[in-house]
């Protein structure tokens, strides 16, 4: 589900995709591993609210790679899409 109009707002796929995204752009990085970002962007979060499951992070990344924002390397890793 995109929104969830019952659960926590800074748990939609539209946020996390957000943060998803300006992880990569302010990252020296070209490709992203998918455990790595996660645990990265979850342990940066300052309040407790904004952490979020593997199981968003991977239906925001899933999201990202539909709207092209985002493809794979062939090797289980991510990269942005110019």
């Amino acid at each position: 589900m995109l929104i969830d109009p019952d659960g926590n707002p800074n748990r939609s796929i539209y946020l996390i995709g957000a943060r998803i995204l300006d992880y990569m752009n302010s990252s020296r990085f070209q490709t992203f591993d998918i455990h790595r970002t996660f645990r990265e962007i979850n342990d940066n979060s300052s309040d407790e609210n904004q952490r979020f499951s593997f199981e968003h992070f991977l239906l925001a990344l899933d999201w990202l790679y539909l709207i092209n924002k985002v493809s794979t390397d062939g090797k289980g890793d991510f990269r942005r899409c110019s």
